[in-house]
Order: C-alpha cells, then sequence, then structure tokens
C-alpha cells in the first residue's frame, strides 16, 4: 500500500521532469500558462502543481484512512479506495502534461486528448464504486446524508447502491464512446451520477422513515 502512496509523488515529478524536458524541446508556453501570467520558466511546474492540489485536498479529506494504511501492511478494501483517490490528481497531471508535447508534436489531437480522458475518468469512477459497499458506518468519503449518518443498516444497503451503480454508469458511459463524441460522453456520465446519488439521497430518508414506522408501531 505504500507502494501506491509513493507513487503520486513520483507522477508528480515525472510530470514535472516531462515539463521541461518538453520546454527544451522547444515547445512554447501554452495558452493556458499566458492566461495565468505563468512565463516560460514556471510553466512546466503549472500542471503538477494543479495534480498536487487535488491529491492535497483528497488527502486531507481522508487523513484517517491514508494514515492507517501508510502504518500497516495490509489494509481493507474500504482504505484501499482512499488511498486510489491520492492517484487521481497525478495521473490526470501526467495525463496533460503529456498531451501538451504530443500537441506540439502533431502526434494528438484534442477530440483524442478528450477521449483519453473519458477513459481514464470512467475506469477510475469504475475502481472507486468497486470500493464503495466497504466503507464503515460515518467513513470520510462515504455518501453521507442525515439518514445513512444516524442508521448503519441504511449506510451499508445505499453504499451497495453506490457501487454497483458507479460501475454500471461508468462502465456504460465506456462503452458510449462508440456511439458520442468524448465531450458529450463525459457530461453525460456526470449527470447521470448526479442523478443517482439523488435518488438514492431521497431512497436514504425513505428508508430511514419505513425504520422510523417500524419502531414506533413496536
Amino acid at each position: 500500500m505504500r507502494a501506491v502512496l509513493s507513487a503520486a509523488p513520483l507522477l508528480l515529478l515525472a510530470t514535472v521532469v516531462i515539463g521541461y524536458w518538453l520546454q527544451a524541446a522547444g515547445v512554447e508556453t501554452p495558452r493556458f500558462a499566458q492566461r495565468v501570467g505563468l512565463g516560460s520558466l514556471l510553466w512546466p511546474i503549472a500542471i503538477p502543481a494543479f495534480g498536487a492540489m487535488i491529491a492535497a485536498l483528497i488527502a486531507i479529506k481522508n487523513r484517517n484512512p491514508i494514515g492507517k494504511c501508510w502504518r500497516s501492511e495490509s489494509v481493507s478494501k474500504a482504505d484501499m479506495r482512499a488511498a486510489l483517490g491520492i492517484l487521481f490528481g497525478p495521473l490526470l497531471a501526467l495525463l496533460l502534461q503529456s498531451y501538451v508535447g504530443l500537441e506540439h508534436f502533431g502526434l494528438a489531437t484534442k477530440e483524442r486528448m478528450l477521449t483519453g480522458f473519458a477513459i481514464g475518468d470512467f475506469l477510475f469512477f469504475a475502481a472507486i464504486g468497486n470500493y464503495a459497499a466497504t466503507l464503515p458506518h460515518r467513513a470520510p468519503g462515504g455518501f453521507r446524508t442525515p439518514w445513512t449518518m444516524r442508521d448503519p443498516k441504511i449506510w451499508a444497503r445505499i453504499h451497495r447502491y453506490v457501487g454497483r451503480g458507479l460501475i454500471l454508469i461508468s462502465l456504460s458511459a465506456l462503452a458510449s464512446l462508440f456511439l458520442l463524441e468524448p465531450k458529450i460522453a463525459i457530461f453525460a456520465h456526470v449527470g447521470a451520477i448526479i442523478v443517482f446519488k439523488a435518488v438514492l439521497f431521497a431512497y436514504s430518508y425513505v428508508l430511514w422513515r419505513s425504520g422510523e414506522r417500524v419502531r414506533q408501531t413496536g
């Protein structure tokens, strides 16, 4: 597990190295760096810094399970979910930095870049869904509604649906790339997840109300 967590700074370092190599190869300051006022010396670290910020936010949110991962030789599937989340930012940064070079040398188009991003995004959410049902009650990063937080049974039931739903939605989005443009597939994926979680939010309330009526009649 420490290897997984240690991979994050290594990926960020590789992203920085690629950035300065591209600069030495003649890549000019990209438009996004020009817009935020970064000069030629600083633009190679802009994307790695963005990836590091995402990783830091995820680490802060999941500091307890991540600390457990670092101290333990073996970890549960629930803790693995938090550790994998750390890699999202560095992997995204590596992908974006690589695209800067590929675009410069005429080896990639915006369409191909979006397709690569979409595939990575869909697979990431499918992997997260695989571990959703293992999250203990009130765990950080879980589906925390007022009713799942009150009742561990509701928490467990809702998270089983969360896991299955994320996997199904993400794999369906992956298959949709054969029919849809990547941008449309990405927006559809995000929209489907939002609607799905809104339904589960309401369902968690229904489960709590049903249990409340049983407790009152009992």
